[in-house]
């Protein structure tokens, strides 16, 4: 016996010879002796939509040519693509114990597709047919006692190819007398070979109400072609209570990140409006209330807390028997658990004293070993102490050994000087030899571009002079292929140095702006190609064209706002359409992360806000938490704190958490930056400080 689905709910049917089976047995509907024609209308095509919404459980008892008892599990819905389209699939699970017939035990798995209205496309059952519906099946909204119609045929094949048909599926319903407040819904499923002979009819029975609640009464098996036998399953009203049979993080464990969600997976499928934030509660260590988002899904009940749990902390979960299975029966009792947090996800801050006041910090691989380095800027310490370092004014790489760890830098001279400070720098291939070169961006004078030779070493600095030299970012920027340079200084324009065939770089051209704090680089219009976003009294976005230039800039305020801070841009709101970032505000409470998601059609929409910590500055856009979404760091000025916003599955930001950081006080928007620099694969942060020099977070 192999285990079917009729599309639109799940039935038994046989196609393997019962051995030692009994005669051919009753069987036939389980509607009521007397029943009574109803004259009301049922929802058909809501109940069986909500059917399997919720996911369901039902138990059998076997009657006929065999006995015994059966069960059946429908899980709650996933995403899914089927035949091209779009929509869910439903895995189901189903056996058979029989006691007088072989064999003994039979089981099977199967997975259903639907499109997004739940209308049925096929399945696919774990060693047996993959079937496709030739049209969309039609359910009628309204039934009455007496109704019937055909509702779609399957094809089916033995496997997903579709070249080797094994015969086809046709769907019917009738609607039977019940009550008078509820009918019988007989879903019936006649199954024929490839030679259009009759094998198998099962009439699958459901009880439906006036609010369209259906409920399993019986499947009834016949099997044709010369076959007697025939199979009743009767269901059994649940009495059963659910139960709770793994959680995550386990009890008493010490595992748990502080970023994650708390889960439980029940024993069956759990009613959805039971599993709320008053039955499924977090406290911590005090006995207060942990804030978060409930939610359910297949078995699975998760809470996601609103901001991240505190690290080496314990917590207590407890699911209330408030929960209740689909039958209404509830949890024994209430089910409690404890765990305890680890470390934070960033922790054991290294520090690196350099001995010069630091000014912009970079990733990259700058000695062609495929391993992230480090490169620092600095100025001079005369400023801090009114003597003179080695380290003054020059280009620091931090060179990432075979341990993961970071060696004792590398000196190179620059030409930045007490009025040209080494603000900013960046990594890329300037001159499109496929090796990682270094740019510095020297304030209100110039960049300077090093160049990585074959040694794994950099050549002395190119100097192109421009005012627009105070935050640079490398992109490619007239989308042919090679790295180019963007800036912005203290003025009007945004400048861009296009890199040409020989390697160098073309002089620069200006684009008029009203000014910029910061910039950063994206697709923030979804055309493929990369803009430049700029930050200051407002959000300023130059759009490329097709033609390698750059149209003038549209301005994007957040009300009330002056200035904006830093700007990142990258997709923090899981729609693979990268979004616009930005901190703005002083101190608490006008301190805010703001940011501006990208539309579908390449728009911006208005800013989202989030509360933050005292005056947020530099800004980063990356996983750090390694679940695959992009997170959002900041640094408060002056504060000593670092902060990172967890991207949630929904697209939102959970609250911000904060790193208390060594001596940050130094408000460079380009003093921040993400990256793998230990290759173990995961990001890690890396900010400078003027007195703490060069500090390292590394992913827990």
């Amino acid at each position: 016996m192999n285990i079917k689905n009729s599309g639109m709910v799940l039935v038994f049917l046989s196609v393997l010879t019962l051995v030692g089976c009994g005669g051919g047995g009753g069987g036939g509907s389980a509607a009521p002796s007397a029943a009574v024609v109803s004259t009301l209308s049922f929802p058909l095509q809501n109940g069986m939509n909500a059917y399997i919404a919720r996911g369901s459980l039902a138990n059998y008892v076997v009657s006929g040519s065999c006995s015994g008892n059966a069960g059946m599990v429908n899980l709650m819905p996933a995403s899914a693509v089927f035949e091209g389209v779009s929509g869910v699939s439903v895995a189901s699970t189903q056996t058979i114990n029989l006691t007088n017939c072989l064999p003994s035990v039979i089981t099977g798995n199967a997975i259903d597709y639907y499109d997004a209205n739940y209308v049925p496309l096929g399945r696919a059952i774990t060693g047996g047919d993959y079937s496709v519906y030739i049209s969309p099946p039609v359910i009628p909204a309204q039934v009455k006692v007496g109704n019937t119609g055909s509702m779609g045929t399957l094809n089916n094949f033995f496997d997903s190819t579709k070249t080797v048909p094994t015969g086809k599926d046709v769907m019917s319903f009738v609607i039977e007398a019940d009550t008078a407040n509820t009918a019988i819904v007989n879903m019936m499923d006649r199954s024929y070979n490839t030679l259009g002979v009759l094998l198998t009819t099962t009439q699958d029975r459901y009880r439906i109400d006036v609010n369209g609640r259906l409920t399993p009464i019986s499947s009834d098996i016949q099997q044709a072609n010369g076959s007697t036998i025939h199979l009743v399953l009767t269901a059994l009203p649940d009495t059963l209570p659910p139960s709770v049979l793994s959680t995550n993080p386990l009890s008493n464990s010490n595992t748990l990140a502080a970023s994650s969600t708390i889960s439980a997976t029940f024993s069956e499928p759990i009613d959805p409006a039971t599993v709320t934030a008053s039955t499924f509660r977090i406290t911590d260590g005090t006995g207060l209330p942990v804030a978060g988002t409930v939610t359910y899904s297949g078995l699975t009940a998760a809470f996601t807390p609103t901001a991240r749990l505190a690290p080496l902390t314990t917590y207590t979960a407890t699911i209330t028997n408030g929960v209740k299975d689909l039958a209404g029966n509830p949890l024994v009792s209430n089910y409690t658990w404890s765990f305890t947090t680890n470390a934070s996800v960033l922790m054991n801050p290294r520090t690196t004293t350099i001995g010069s006041p630091t000014e912009g910090v970079a990733i990259g691989d700058v000695n062609g070993d495929g391993k992230n380095d480090v490169v620092v800027t600095t100025s001079s310490a005369s400023v801090i102490t009114g003597l003179a370092a080695p380290t003054d004014y020059k280009l620091l790489v931090f060179i990432q050994n075979a341990t993961g760890g970071l060696n004792p830098p590398i000196l190179y001279a620059t030409t930045s000087t007490i009025s040209c400070r080494a603000t900013s720098v960046a990594v890329g291939d300037i001159n499109n030899d496929g090796k990682q070169d270094v740019a510095i961006g020297n304030t209100g004078c110039g960049i300077e571009v090093m160049t990585q030779n074959a040694l794994g070493g950099l050549n002395p600095g190119v100097v192109y002079a421009s005012l627009d030299s105070g935050k640079i970012r490398i992109a490619d920027l007239n989308n042919d292929g090679k790295q180019d340079i963007v800036g912005v200084g203290s003025g009007l324009t945004a400048s861009i140095w296009l890199q040409n065939v020989g390697g160098t770089l073309n002089a620069s051209v200006p684009y008029p702006i009203t000014g910029a704090t910061d910039l950063d680089v994206g697709d923030v219009n979804n055309d493929g190609l990369i803009d430049i976003v700029v930050s200051g009294t407002s959000v300023g976005v130059l759009t490329q064209t097709v033609a390698g230039i750059f149209n003038a800039p549209v301005y994007y305020t957040i009300a009330g706002v002056l200035p904006i801070w830093g700007v990142a841009v990258g997709d923090v709101t899981g729609d693979t359409l990268n979004d616009i970032v930005v901190t703005y505000g002083g101190n608490r409470p006008s301190s805010m992360i703001g940011v501006f998601s990208q539309g579908l059609l390449g728009t911006i929409n208005p800013a989202v806000s989030y509360t933050s910590y005292d005056i947020p500055s530099a800004i980063e856009i990356a996983d750090i938490t390694g679940d695959g979404r992009k997170d959002i760091i900041t640094l408060h000025n002056g504060w000593g704190m670092m902060g990172t916003y967890q991207q949630l599955a929904n697209g939102t930001m959970q609250a911000e958490f904060l790193y208390p950081i060594p001596n940050y006080s130094l408000n460079n928007l380009h003093g921040l930056v993400t990256g793998d620099i230990n290759s173990d694969g995961k990001n890690d942060v890396v900010y400078i400080d003027p007195t703490a020099g060069l500090v390292a977070f590394y992913h827990n």
